[in-house]
């Protein structure tokens, strides 16, 4: 559970950055070579979205993984009872 609260967390603050970082590429992207910036901040974009997609995926297959074990442990001791 503190695992996915803590994933949760983290997109929210990557996802404001993210949209600051675009706003922030709209204001400047005027003028003769506004075209330019406004590729290469969508390639920054695109480039920090998967970098943030790749860091959550693994934030949650850490979750799945964390959580697996602990149920895995906990239902062990029921099997292995002997009485």
């Amino acid at each position: 559970m503190r695992e996915t609260s803590l994933a949760l967390r983290i997109e929210c603050v990557l996802l404001r950055e993210t949209l600051a970082q675009w706003q922030d590429a709209l204001k400047a992207a005027t003028g003769t070579d506004a075209i330019s910036r406004q590729t290469e901040a969508a390639q920054r974009g695109l480039q920090q979205a998967a970098d943030n997609f790749r860091e959550l995926a693994q934030l949650e297959a850490q979750a799945r993984n964390n959580s697996w074990k602990r149920r895995r442990a906990t239902t062990a001791g029921r099997w292995c009872r002997t009485g």
